[in-house]
């Protein structure tokens, strides 16, 4: 291999300043990574109270006589109570039925302005 020398300030400054950049950038990543690590944790974590919360909640007398298309939402707790959304099954597939079409015919509408 051979090494060619440039005596140029610009391209000097320039590479000096790209691997400026790049340093930056990995301790960018690293801080990332971290971020990415700890935040999975958390999931971990939250993953394993819902594993403990949702069994409860369907054994609690007060979920008991659903209707057969009801479903239990999120939980959250307001004034010391727990309180469930209660979700309407086919109500949640209409809507996002209506959604879908929707979105289906704005994708129509854009080919055929394109």
């Amino acid at each position: 291999m051979r090494v060619i020398k440039i005596d140029d300030k610009n391209l000097t400054e320039w590479i000096e300043e790209k691997g400026e950049i790049i340093k930056e950038g990995r301790g960018l990543t690293d801080k990332i990574t971290k971020i990415e690590i700890e935040r999975a944790k958390m999931g971990d974590k939250v993953q394993t109270l819902k594993d403990k919360i949702i069994p409860r909640i369907a054994k609690s007398k007060e979920v008991e006589g659903l209707d057969e298309f009801e479903l239990l939402g999120t939980a959250d707790v307001q004034n010391g109570i727990v309180v469930i959304q209660v979700l309407d099954a086919i109500e949640e597939f209409k809507k996002s039925y209506r959604q879908q079409k929707e979105a289906s015919k704005n994708k129509k509408k854009r080919k055929k302005n394109v």
